[in-house]
């Protein structure tokens, strides 16, 4: 068996840190679920302009940004649905959260009143820069006593390190980002538009949050003690008993024979989402480098043969993302891929997938699909002319019948004439 610092170390290993998937965040928020949420808070909002109504509004948004922090510490990268439970399980957290807030502030005015400045300036920065440690705990221990601990508070910023910085600075520039579009959104509507369009923008960026926090304790979950979503007894399992064998597997320490069994459920219903999710956040955990690329390998065609590339694209990033065993059967197969990666953000692995795919797919014409948008994309992202007018040139030689020879030439040209500028 092996030792927890290497079972800590292969672990990280394989969870992506916070800041490689900060396309990955806004796509979370983006989601169909956080969407809809968005415009029924928003149109409640302006349909029922009530106090009462926005005290509501207000718990429901923090309930299920917490729920979207909690899930992805457990490993569940995807939105909360808009099952009841998640909004009716655990509301406490918002009134700690409340609590926070009245605590904290009380203390920081009754040192103002006292002509102690300095100490309440003091602890008014502390306060801010332990606001997410505290939101961050209150998720993990549903314990406000524990959310306003000097010592539980510090304690985790020591085991997660630079990793809290860097994701306090990322919050920064996420609420920053809040504020710009707040402004420049509500510079533009009227009077009964505002407070409505103020709290959509609200819930979207709380959600995005949330969920970041969340990712920070993901990666950093074995040092601070959280469990994973996938490892749950079979009382918490959404595929409807199908896990009972997984998890009596797992219960009893036998690894692989739960992973077999996975595996196995997988392959049987490969159109199963939950299943598929649970795979996958398995193997980041337990997989070795083969099982995940086998696991990428296998599921990647059948997503994209079911109109999912966007999916295929995050299960690529997450598990076989730089692997030279990573390689797909079909052509257009690739296509779909390396698009969803760019819609993604993920530029360089979508180029890494696609360098030299000519030599592996001599005779399919995605190739040049492949090759002129590749151009585009290290042109624009990467400023690397020289490349684009190679992969542009090869296409016009190899394919001069392509739909979009017409295409690549005047992309080409267009390359060429802003480099003699």
């Amino acid at each position: 068996m092996p030792s927890n610092a290497a079972s800590s170390q292969n672990h990280k290993h394989r969870i992506q840190p916070f800041w490689n998937r900060v396309p990955d965040f806004f796509l979370y928020v983006l989601s169909p679920t956080p969407l809809i949420l968005c415009v029924v808070f928003g149109a409640l909002t302006a349909l029922l302009p009530f106090w009462p109504v926005y005290l509501l509004l207000f718990a429901l948004m923090t309930k299920y940004a917490f729920e979207a922090l909690i899930r992805t510490s457990e490993g569940d990268l995807d939105p909360p649905g808009l099952a009841a439970d998640v909004f009716n399980e655990n509301f406490g957290l918002v009134f700690k959260q409340l609590a926070i807030y009245l605590i904290t502030g009380a203390i920081i005015l009754s040192l103002v009143l006292k002509g102690m400045l300095v100490p309440a300036k003091a602890m008014g920065i502390a306060f801010l820069f332990l606001l997410p440690a505290m939101t961050m705990v209150l998720a993990s221990t549903s314990s406000l006593l524990s959310a306003i601990n000097p010592i539980m508070l510090i304690g985790m910023v020591t085991r997660v390190g630079w990793s809290y910085l860097g994701l306090y600075g990322l919050l920064l520039v996420v609420y920053m980002a809040e504020s710009n579009a707040q402004g420049f959104l509500l510079s533009r509507v009227g009077p009964q538009a505002i407070f409505p369009l103020y709290n959509a923008v609200n819930f979207l960026f709380s959600v995005l949050a949330y969920h970041m926090m969340g990712y920070l304790l993901y990666q950093h979950h074995e040092a601070l003690g959280i469990s994973q979503r996938i490892f749950e007894s079979e009382s918490h399992d959404p595929t409807g008993g199908k896990l009972e064998q997984f998890h009596a597997f797992m219960e009893k320490g036998m690894t692989e024979a739960a992973k077999a069994e996975l595996i196995g459920r997988v392959r049987d219903e490969p159109v199963n989402a939950e299943l598929r999710r649970k795979l996958s956040a398995f193997l980041m955990v337990h997989g070795t480098e083969d099982d995940k690329v086998k696991f990428a390998r296998y599921i990647i065609p059948i997503l994209v043969e079911n109109g999912q590339a966007n999916e295929a694209g995050r299960l690529y990033t997450d598990l076989a993302a730089g692997s030279a065993g990573f390689a797909l059967g079909r052509a257009d197969h690739y296509l779909a891929l390396i698009r969803a990666l760019n819609t993604m953000g993920q530029g360089k692995a979508a180029f890494a997938l696609a360098k030299n795919i000519h030599k592996r797919f001599p005779k399919e014409t995605e190739v040049a699909d492949i090759y002129i948008e590749m151009a585009q994309l290290v042109s624009h992202k990467f400023s690397r002319d020289d490349l684009a007018l190679q992969m542009l040139g090869f296409v016009l030689k190899n394919y001069p019948r392509h739909p979009r020879c017409g295409e690549a030439e005047q992309l080409a040209q267009t390359i060429k004439r802003l480099a003699s500028t």
